[in-house]
């Protein structure tokens, strides 16, 4: 009792325990391993289309950051689309119609 009182138990300590008390009682966990096959497919390099691809993938994350960073700035209109051009063709379009009534009396 006295060497447990001077000690202070972690939670790795008690899992410990209760692992040599699982041994003790005979029961045996299956713990399972990959097999070699499987093993090696995650250690095998890209290949140069993957890599290609994700160089691309990596172009395009770029460019729509980019793209997205912009902050879109409207322009000031031309001065010619404020004018107001349409009274000007109406009154245009009076003294043609006017002249040309007058032209043809004179015929």
């Amino acid at each position: 009792d006295g060497v447990l009182q001077r000690e202070s138990l972690a939670g790795a300590d008690y899992a410990d325990h209760k692992r040599t008390k699982q041994a003790q009682s005979g029961e045996r966990i299956t713990v399972p391993r990959p097999f070699s096959f499987d093993t090696r497919d995650k250690v095998r390099p890209k290949s140069i289309r993957e890599r290609k691809v994700d160089e691309m993938i990596e172009l395009k994350k770029l460019e729509e950051d980019r793209l997205l960073g912009f902050r879109f700035r409207a322009k000031q209109p031309p001065k010619k689309v404020v004018m107001p051009l349409l009274q000007r063709i109406v009154t245009q379009n009076e003294q043609r119609r006017k002249e040309v009534k007058e032209n043809s009396m004179k015929l």
